[in-house]
């Protein structure tokens, strides 16, 4: 099947070591073009109908738009093709129904987080990213649905960044974490069960966020008041981009093999931070691999990644025990990044 969708490189994603041994993660500055709501009249003539309970994936293109796709790689379209600007790190709802994001007031600046319908109806910003905020990244839904968790960038010389949370009731935020100068929180991600987030925990310095020096994947308890947070990885190898497997056991991230190896790997590890293991190996090629996520089944990891040869450049997946990599959707490689799969009904 032809696909317009081109991807931005693996290798341009995927942000490499600096001359002083520091690291820049993956953190885009959010553009400052705006998200719009659809007109009334916009057309939904072509666009696929999105039964309950049918699977699909959420990916973002090269232009930071978000796309939805078959599991049988059918069906590929922009949820919200007539909203402008980016619309950064798509995630799902519980039950599906709805897609969280991040993107750009329509009056210009900070990202903000909105949510819209699976057909693209009923865009809403949830939560304004006001000044001295930067911007908001990476949601998360809590597994009941309520809330949804985001990073707050707001650097400055007293504090660093925040973890937040949104009622969607009342649409009431709340702090749940604020990092030291030079630190922030990024990629969360809620288990099934509801009890814990995982995240990113990033050192950089606080005059300049994008010397990234160290990423530790952490546990956060919700449980607790205030919440605690329990270190996985080893900070030298730059663990992010998160997941939990469906049944809550597991988690999956990107890192390095080690200290001062590049580029990374995908790896899954025991909610208590053992039983870590590597799922692929093509960096030893010059492939990589990032951004992974569990399949709605729990039996695969999809990621962006590239194999040695770079014939395969895109949406990738390896079996949960580790194995062949593949085309996500077994035939021709789409090329896109944040793929997140739609919860099983």
């Amino acid at each position: 099947m032809t696909r317009s969708v081109i991807v931005v490189g693996v290798t341009a994603l995927l942000l490499g070591g600096c001359a002083d041994g520091t690291r820049a993660l993956d953190q885009r500055q959010p553009s400052t073009e705006s998200v719009r709501e659809p007109s009334a009249g916009a057309t939904t003539a072509s666009r696929p109908m999105i039964g309950p309970g049918d699977p699909w994936l959420a990916y973002e293109d090269k232009d930071a738009r978000i796309h939805l796709v078959r599991a049988d790689g059918t069906g590929d379209h922009e949820l919200l093709p007539q909203a402008a600007g980016p619309q950064d790190n798509p995630v799902w709802s519980p039950d599906g129904q709805q897609v969280a994001f991040t993107g750009a007031d329509p009056t210009g600046g900070p990202a903000d987080l909105w949510v819209a319908n699976v057909d693209g109806s009923g865009l809403t910003k949830v939560a304004d990213c006001t000044l001295p905020c930067q911007y908001f990244d990476d949601p998360t839904w809590s597994a009941d649905g309520g809330l949804i968790f985001y990073s707050r960038h707001e650097p400055g010389p007293k504090s660093g960044g925040r973890l937040e949370q949104v009622n969607l009731t009342d649409r009431a935020t709340s702090t749940l974490i604020t990092a030291p100068p030079g630190e922030f929180l990024v990629g969360a991600e809620a288990s099934p069960s509801g009890r814990f987030l995982v995240a990113e925990w990033v050192k950089a310095t606080p005059t300049d966020y994008d010397a990234i020096t160290a990423a530790t994947l952490t546990l956060i308890d919700l449980s607790t008041t205030p919440v605690t947070t329990k270190g996985l990885t080893d900070p030298a190898v730059f663990a992010e981009t998160a997941d939990w497997s469906p049944n809550g056991e597991h988690i999956t991230y990107d890192a390095r093999v080690n200290a001062g190896s590049e580029p990374t790997e995908i790896f899954t590890v025991k909610a208590d931070g053992t039983g870590r293991r590597q799922l692929t190996d093509l960096t030893k090629g010059g492939g990589t691999g990032i951004q992974p996520t569990f399949s709605a089944d729990g039996s695969f990891v999809d990621f962006v990644g590239s194999d040695p040869s770079h014939d395969l450049d895109g949406l990738l997946r390896v079996p949960i025990g580790g194995g062949r990599v593949v085309p996500t959707f077994g035939g021709e490689v789409v090329s896109g990044n944040h793929p997140r799969w739609r919860p099983l009904q």
